[in-house]
């Protein structure tokens, strides 16, 4: 598994759990492996991802540019998106 230490692991712990359960490939998941390639997603599963992390977050997407929070291809992206979202959504606020 990539080291990345984000200071939420009960945050990232969430952001993982959420992937687990929406990838479409069952499979242990580690911060290195591929959305689409390793756990099934393909883009409209990748743009779903991003709305569930709105409710997990707690945030209203509506309010900034997804542009701003980078291509999700791998776990580790996601987990930094999530903490790109919380940045930018505090900041809106």
């Amino acid at each position: 598994m990539t080291a990345y230490n984000s200071g939420n692991d009960d945050l990232d712990n969430a952001v993982i759990a959420l992937i687990a359960r929406a990838a479409r490939k069952k499979r242990p998941v580690t911060l290195d492996l591929q959305l689409q390639t390793d756990l099934g997603f393909d883009s409209l599963a990748i743009t779903a991802l991003v709305f569930q992390f709105e409710e997990l977050l707690r945030v209203d997407l509506s309010e900034i540019d997804l542009g701003q929070i980078g291509q999700l291809r791998t776990v580790k992206d996601a987990l930094l998106a999530s903490r790109k979202i919380i940045e930018l959504t505090r900041g809106a606020g």
